[in-house]
């Protein structure tokens, strides 16, 4: 049951590369796998239940490759670059994230917009410790605003994965964090 309920989340990102988060069906997903509609509802009650299995697990696959970014900084700006480049390169292996990330402004008030919104909040809230411990060590300016400078660069990440898309996804992700940290900086 757990093998299945991970390949519907599996399969529900890899439609998401293609498909609006809006126009995501059961019936999408349940062909895409050679099940009925009624037998993908034996590992989930509804559509909102795969898509929160998706955050969650969008949430897990993200905070692991922060994690080991932040691990292996030297110091919190090193932190940055390299937090911009594994979100970069989470998103480059898995292009069904920016389109759940992104939608983020389209689901209605609910558990699957919630759910979306601490994955936000949580990604802003580690870029905000680095900056705030940026300007402690005397690596960022003291004067600036941490939180509009961790929103700034929240922008120059998602605007990157918005530009890669709208590109038909050529090119490497990854190979454009270094780059990014320095024009934000």
């Amino acid at each position: 049951t757990e093998e299945r309920r991970a390949e519907l989340v599996q399969a529900a990102l890899d439609l998401l590369a293609d498909v609006p988060l809006e126009r995501l069906t059961t019936r999408q997903l349940a062909k895409e796998l050679g099940l009925s509609q009624p037998a993908l509802f034996r590992y989930f009650r509804s559509r909102d239940g795969i898509l929160l299995a998706v955050v969650e697990r969008a949430r897990a696959e993200l905070g692991a490759a922060v994690a080991g970014a932040v691990t292996a900084a030297g110091d919190p700006v090193d932190a940055l670059a390299l937090l911009a480049r594994a979100l970069l390169t989470a998103v480059e292996a898995r292009p069904g994230l920016p389109r759940l990330l992104f939608s983020l402004a389209s689901p209605p008030d609910g558990p699957v917009r919630t759910a979306l919104l601490s994955l936000a909040a949580s990604q802003k809230g580690l870029i905000l410790d680095r900056i705030v411990a940026g300007q402690r060590v005397g690596l960022l300016d003291a004067a600036m605003d941490p939180t509009r400078a961790a929103t700034h660069l929240v922008g120059l990440v998602q605007g990157v994965i918005f530009q890669w898309v709208a590109g038909g996804r050529r090119g490497s992700l990854a190979k454009e964090a270094g780059p990014l940290i320095e024009l934000w900086l």
